[in-house]
């Protein structure tokens, strides 16, 4: 499914945990990258809402801007802000009506447990043996445990976000952007 001509609707989101979902095998997670991007944003909203922020306003046009630099960086096998050219997300954003922050990270598809920033974060295991709001939760508990990404996340101004996940088959790693913004 193509997440930006085939948005999926949205799930209000809820200070409580999401309820369960079914475990994603490889070939429905393939299919339906944007129920990740989702649950990553109404996660963020539940860290948000835990801390007396408002919730953010999934935004399809957002999510499809931040999806192209999550697919840019897997082409480019490298993590960052910068995008083609050095684009920044200033860049991407600059024909919008929005200012924007950014949250990216990587996370291979079996994970032993990393260090990120002298803090070790992740599980081991294998993302397809995750249920849905278990991968949601350890992906934005990877930027709670950055100060730089918690940060963003804690952003009191920023209104509206998106989320873009892919899928890099080869090695097999999961790329997700997520940019939070407010209306210039």
């Amino acid at each position: 499914m193509d997440p930006i001509t085939n948005p999926i609707p949205h799930r209000a989101p809820t200070p409580t945990a999401t309820p369960s979902a079914p475990a994603i095998d490889s070939e429905d997670w393939r299919k339906d990258p944007p129920l990740i991007e989702r649950a990553v944003q109404d996660q963020v909203n539940i860290y948000r809402l835990a801390h007396g922020l408002q919730a953010l306003q999934y935004r399809e046009d957002i999510a499809s801007i931040a999806l192209r630099h999550s697919r840019f960086q897997a082409t480019q096998e490298q993590i960052g802000h910068e995008g083609p050219n050095g684009q920044t997300v200033e860049n991407r954003f600059a024909n919008t009506d929005y200012l924007c922050g950014e949250n990216v990270l990587m996370r291979p598809r079996a994970l032993a447990f990393r260090e990120i920033y002298g803090i070790v974060v992740g599980r081991e295991g294998d993302i397809f043996d995750m249920e849905l709001d278990e991968l949601a939760a350890e992906l934005v508990q990877m930027w709670i445990e950055s100060p730089d990404h918690e940060q963003n996340m804690r952003g009191s101004h920023y209104e509206i976000g998106g989320v873009g996940v892919y899928y890099k088959e080869s090695p097999e790693e999961l790329y997700v952007t997520h940019n939070l913004c407010f209306s210039k």
